[in-house]
């Protein structure tokens, strides 16, 4: 029984590993530049007027390929623990940051003056952005927690609009020090 097992935990490890190695040769010459695929990440609603758009968190591609085996056990620790149904963590965030989405725009009323951006990775989801109201904030995170095979939730939302970027009045362009 235990070769079973052990055999279906090396096929889910292999499995995994392409998919990471693929993300990595996509932007060959890009060291700097995040992966499209690895871990979805993105606006889920936007409509604050005043919230100025998250950097991207996604890890390069040298960071990717730094991360594979890292990666490719701690993804597969999720089914061989029991945990999972499918072979590796991450093959669920595509479907978590879906579904997400859908939930937060089917209730785009409620969610009025909010603007939200997620980072999904191994089941966890990470929440940033501009909310109304603490209630506003706890009712996205309770949402993400009730999407299907959410593990966690870190809830990042600042309450408020964030203040425009302005320039320091100490600094002026080469044409205002003429």
């Amino acid at each position: 029984m235990w070769r079973y097992a052990a055999l279906a935990l090396l096929v889910a490890g292999l499995n995994a590993s392409p998919a990471i190695a693929q993300d990595a040769a996509a932007a060959p010459g890009d060291a700097g530049k995040p992966v499209a695929k690895a871990d979805p990440w993105g606006p889920l609603i936007s409509q604050a007027v005043i919230c100025p758009p998250v950097p991207d968190p996604r890890p390069s591609a040298a960071e990717l390929q730094a991360q594979a085996h890292w990666r490719a056990e701690t993804g597969t620790t999720c089914w061989w623990t029991g945990q999972c149904l499918l072979p590796n963590s991450y093959q669920y965030d595509a479907l978590i940051f879906d579904a997400l989405k859908r939930a937060l725009q089917f209730r785009r009323a409620e969610l009025r003056g909010a603007t939200v951006w997620a980072l999904v990775q191994r089941r966890t989801v990470t929440l940033q952005g501009c909310v109304q109201s603490a209630a506003q904030a706890a009712q996205i995170e309770a949402l993400a927690l009730r999407v299907e095979s959410v593990e966690a939730v870190i809830n990042q939302l600042q309450i408020g609009p964030m203040p425009p970027l302005q320039k320091h009045p100490a600094s002026r362009t080469v044409e205002e020090k003429k």
